[in-house]
């Protein structure tokens, strides 16, 4: 909408009966209470038809001037100008019916170059339709603060919706953060006992010390990953993907998964632990142990969207009662936190196949 409407108020627009029925009283008692005056000045009536039809002339002409004249206000010489010729084409057209109702109802002929040598009856009609031009613009300027009090009104429930959900996202979220912190142990305790385990296993098995070193580099990211801002770079992540990927393929011989990045990550910051999490569910839901069906994870970046791919076969089906999706559910709090109506997060499951794809504008 253009900024120079100040008000617009459609006459065309499906009205309720119920205001029709408010506004026929309306003018029912306006008419009664002018024909009472009339009636208590001159002592008579003419007859009720007559009034009717000249009050169907000027409350047409009201409702013109409310709706169309003063409708779609704003500030244009143009637009006054159109206005303008709009009003004077109005008020003529509303003399000439005036005029042929009065030769009509007088019983004399049509000679509309009389209409302006009878100053009288022109200037009377002029102050007539003046004065109906002045209620028009009063039910204008009514209609209209009607208009901006419910808009203003809609606005404000609408600020607070936004406020409600705001507080909700902040629980929710803080939740989120107290069963993260709940899952912590004590750092030091962890790195200790992975570094006692390295020194055990490494001079008997290589590939159990060198196991221990990644998880001890995947744990360290965990707890020390979050800055300032609750973010970090997504080539640090990305590193403890390849790192958990390492650690499983030493811990399955067997395990076909295919593992690739694309895009220039440099410089670019994300909050932690959300790809790398997503990455876990592969190895914790996944069967990994069919080579003409490898599990893939794909993850990349290109015109400022992040995204993430990952499809694997399901597991077989086990005797244990499923378990909650903790991870997915934080994963999902924090993300709408961060990237509110910037992220897209779906989990397609098959009978055979896990797909999850996750997209974030940055």
């Amino acid at each position: 909408m253009p900024t120079s409407v100040i008000f617009t108020h459609s006459f065309w627009k499906a009205i309720p009966l119920s205001t029709v029925a408010k506004h026929f009283c309306c003018w029912f008692l306006f008419a009664y209470y002018e024909l009472a005056l009339i009636q208590y000045s001159l002592g008579k009536l003419e007859p009720l038809v007559n009034y009717a039809l000249y009050y169907c002339i000027n409350i047409s002409f009201f409702y013109v001037m409310a709706h169309h004249i003063y409708g779609n206000f704003k500030f244009d010489f143009l637009f006054f100008l159109r206005k303008a010729f709009h009003f004077i084409l109005l008020v003529l057209i509303s003399l000439s019916f005036k005029y042929i109702l009065d030769a009509l109802l007088e019983g004399r002929g049509f000679a509309f170059h009389s209409i302006a040598t009878d100053r009288t009856t022109l200037i009377l009609s002029l102050i007539r339709l003046s004065y109906f031009a002045i209620l028009a613009f009063f039910y204008w300027v009514g209609m209209n603060r009607n208009a901006v009090i419910k808009k203003a009104e809609q606005l404000e429930r609408l600020r607070l919706e936004t406020q409600n959900r705001q507080m909700e996202l902040q629980n929710r979220l803080a939740v989120a953060e107290n069963a993260y912190l709940q899952q912590q142990i004590s750092p030091h305790m962890l790195f200790n006992a992975l570094s006692f385990i390295h020194s055990s296993v490494y001079k008997v098995s290589e590939q159990a010390g060198n196991c221990a070193l990644l998880l001890a580099d995947i744990l360290r990211f965990s707890l020390d990953s979050n800055n300032d801002d609750g973010k970090i770079f997504v080539e640090d992540e990305l590193e403890q993907i390849e790192n958990l990927v390492e650690i499983n393929r030493y811990r399955f011989q067997q395990q076909f998964i295919s593992c690739n990045f694309h895009g220039d990550f440099t410089g670019l910051r994300l909050i932690p632990l959300v790809l790398l999490t997503l990455t876990e569910n592969v190895f914790k839901h996944g069967n990994l142990q069919d080579s003409e069906q490898p599990a893939r994870i794909w993850i990349g970046f290109s015109e400022g969207v992040l995204t993430y791919y990952a499809k694997n076969l399901k597991k077989q089906k086990s005797n244990e009662p499923p378990r909650k999706q903790i991870g997915l559910s934080n994963i999902r709090i924090r993300l709408d936190h961060t990237y509110p109506g910037n992220y897209k997060l779906k989990v397609d499951e098959s009978e055979t196949h896990f797909i999850t794809r996750l997209s974030i504008n940055l």
